[in-house]
């Protein structure tokens, strides 16, 4: 069984509705996942081994976020950043 092309007529059976999301729903569009994704990929390169390093590390990543960054992430994301 395709699960993949009986899921839209399973739901229909058992009486429950489904909605696509909308692209400007999703929450790829949120300014935080952007922000999030910056913070991780540069955790892992600095391959922190202990908490201290981690705490360094974190305090280090939080100093190349700039104010147009971080500007730029909501009017991505279409907010209004002034």
């Amino acid at each position: 069984m395709d699960t993949n092309l009986d899921t839209p007529r399973i739901l229909k059976l058992t009486s429950y509705c489904f909605y696509y999301a909308k692209r400007q729903t999703c929450q790829n569009l949120n300014p935080i996942e952007n922000a999030f994704a910056k913070l991780k990929a540069l955790l892992r390169k600095a391959a922190a081994r202990t908490l201290d390093q981690l705490w360094q590390a974190i305090a280090d990543i939080i100093q190349t976020y700039s104010p147009r960054e971080c500007r730029n992430y909501f009017t991505a994301a279409g907010y209004d950043a002034d």
